[in-house]
């Protein structure tokens, strides 16, 4: 996945003094690895006490923190492809363990929606999951089996 920075053939140039250089976009809140994670328990918590409204805002962060830092580890693997393929591989397994956890936290979302009596919501997050997991491994076989508990599918899989 490339930015497209140097699109059409252009030459980077380093910035004279007279040039302004725009910040980079504000990280978002959550982003460090222990902040989502803490979300996630946090989440944990709200459901036991049923603040289903409280646990869907924290899961929903906790889902966006690690979906961005999936996506920042994974331009890091790219911009690192074939020039130290190391390090490349070393963001591309952090992407793959960001996008990880951002799974289990649409998973667990679909699971506040279903317990907050709410399923029609439910649907989005769980066929993320089921296209991110694949259906075959485990994560995925059970956000298809919550579709088909809320009747949003009809075919068990796997099949018996």
């Amino acid at each position: 996945m490339g930015l497209g920075l140097l699109a059409g053939g252009a030459i980077a140039q380093e910035p004279s003094a007279e040039d302004s250089v725009a910040p980079a976009a504000e990280t978002p809140a959550g982003i460090a690895q222990n902040e989502a994670e803490r979300m996630m328990r946090e989440a944990d918590r709200a459901l036991d006490a049923r603040n289903y409204d409280l646990a869907i805002e924290l899961l929903t962060d906790a889902f966006n923190a690690f979906n961005t830092r999936s996506n920042y580890y994974q331009q890091l693997s790219g911009v690192f492809a074939g020039v130290d393929n190391a390090i490349a591989d070393e963001h591309r397994v952090a992407a793959r363990d960001a996008a990880e956890e951002r799974d289990r936290a649409s998973y667990d979302l679909a699971i506040v929606y279903r317990a907050a009596d709410r399923p029609e919501e439910a649907i989005a997050p769980l066929v993320q999951v089921i296209a991110s997991q694949g259906p075959t491994r485990d994560l995925g076989q059970r956000a298809y089996q919550q579709l088909k508990e809320i009747g949003f599918v009809t075919t068990a899989y796997p099949r018996q």
